[in-house]
């Protein structure tokens, strides 16, 4: 681990990495991290919320060259089952759970967000931005969130944010360095394992509309694959389906 940028206050750390880092200078596990993110961004744009120096708002650089653009939704698997192994460790008697695609919960409550940039240069994948953040010690949240929760709220202690990083950072690489040996199957068997209503019948909003639904799986370009109760097959993307 390297920490290359380290910010009191950032607007982003998934900004400053793609736009002001010459990349190429970069090595695997190189971190930008932001005590402060004011204008970090979740899925679809979504804003992340996060109280000033209470929890972990970090990017983390990759550069995944020994895999094929088509396979690049196994980064997504990568960093959550990483985040996923590090709070599985720090709270061993809840229920960790990957809310697909890469959201972990806690007790079905929303514990950690990413956004994942990744830079495709003709037919090789070149290098993956990988912007996480993980509720640590925060304690109140705004009224207009609901559901969220964090590693201090569960156990009424309060952390040290370098440490916890760390120990975040040692699994990513762990898990990294793993899927060189390209046993991804392995990767993507795990990743349902740890799948939130993977099996198992949920309420969604398809495309407007109310569904029952069962997740059958995510198909290689990370897209969910759904059975619904009138046996109808949706494969869909993240602006496709809302979980309820």
């Amino acid at each position: 681990m390297r920490i290359v940028a380290k910010f009191d206050s950032l607007d982003s750390t998934n900004r400053y990495a793609n736009e002001e880092l010459d990349l190429s200078q970069m090595k695997d596990f190189d971190v930008v991290w932001a005590l402060e993110q004011y204008a970090g961004k979740g899925q679809q744009e979504k804003q992340w919320e996060s109280a000033p120096g209470e929890n972990l708002t970090f990017s983390i650089i990759l550069f995944p060259s020994f895999l094929s653009p088509s396979k690049q939704f196994v980064l997504t698997q990568i960093l959550s089952l990483a985040v996923s192994d590090y709070l599985k460790f720090m709270l061993p008697d809840e229920e960790v759970k990957i809310k697909w695609p890469n959201d972990v919960y806690v007790n079905k409550r929303k514990i950690c967000g990413m956004l994942i940039h990744n830079k495709i240069i003709g037919e090789q994948f070149y290098a993956s931005v990988g912007g996480i953040g993980i509720n640590i010690n925060q304690k109140k949240f705004p009224d207009n969130i609901a559901n969220v929760i964090s590693l201090s709220t569960i156990t009424h202690k309060t952390y040290d944010l370098e440490t916890e990083l760390k120990e975040v950072l040692y699994r990513i690489e762990n898990r990294f360095n793993k899927i060189k040996g390209n046993n991804i199957k392995i990767y993507h068997d795990e990743y349902l394992k740890n799948l939130l209503n993977y099996k198992r019948k949920a309420n969604y909003i398809y495309n407007g509309q109310p569904i029952r639904a069962t997740i059958q799986g995510v198909n290689s370009f990370g897209y969910l694959e759904l059975l619904t109760d009138n046996a109808s097959q949706i494969t869909c993307d993240i602006k496709g389906v809302q979980f309820i």
